[in-house]
């Protein structure tokens, strides 16, 4: 299975009609592919495909819920290794977008199982260049907008985290030190502001994390 097809194409404007013709096979080419985990980066793009599809489809999405989540669930509990935390965090991801398509009434048992997954990691804590810390931020952020009260139960555990996030403070940067603006990469890695002459900046991670913070503190 081809990461064009699990991502990009699925992408490019395609609707309901379009897709549903081709629904069953497309799904169940991707969890078969995902299922056998050839390679990482099968997996990867077949979890793409899979949220691109269930973002697409919405509640049409229920009737392949059974099939998928108990893969998903089966990856977040075993990728432990270094090495699958993109794959884990994918993972993380791609079951919090089926579970904000499908009912809550079909989303909430596993919702609770994969939440103290994700407070485990949250209290382990991420280094600012994690990549599966942006992934465990959206898909906590997701739950909670589908669970709405009841996910109460775990503030307790992340109001302490999400505090923490917030301590976060601008450093002063040196002028020689800023990003040139061909250097793409680095000049979206850090959001800078120029004050009183002197230029401060804090990581752009950081600060849409402490966004998603706020939000999230805002609607509890």
């Amino acid at each position: 299975w081809s990461s064009d097809v699990c991502s990009s194409d699925l992408e490019e404007g395609l609707d309901i009609p379009e897709l549903e013709p081709f629904a069953d096979d497309l799904l169940m080419s991707m969890f078969s592919c995902l299922h056998q985990g050839q390679t990482r980066a099968m997996q990867e793009s077949c979890l793409t495909g899979i949220a691109t599809v269930a973002e697409i489809f919405e509640d049409l999405f229920e009737p392949y819920y059974g099939h998928v989540m108990p893969a998903l669930k089966h990856i977040v509990a075993n990728a432990l290794d270094e090495k699958d935390r993109t794959l884990r965090g994918k993972s993380f991801e791609c079951i919090s977008v089926i579970g904000s398509v499908v009912s809550k009434e079909m989303f909430t048992p596993d919702a609770h199982e994969v939440m103290q997954q994700l407070v485990q990691l949250m209290q382990a804590g991420f280094a600012a260049d994690d990549q599966m810390r942006e992934s465990v931020r959206e898909a906590s952020g997701r739950i909670a907008d589908k669970l709405g009260k009841d996910f109460r139960p775990y503030v307790p555990n992340l109001l302490p985290i999400l505090f923490e996030v917030l301590k976060n403070r601008p450093k002063e940067i040196d002028g020689e030190d800023i990003p040139d603006d061909d250097d793409e990469d680095e000049a979206e890695d850090m959001t800078l502001a120029s004050i009183n002459g002197k230029f401060w900046g804090l990581k752009t991670i950081l600060l849409e994390e402490m966004k998603e913070c706020l939000d999230r503190k805002s609607t509890r």
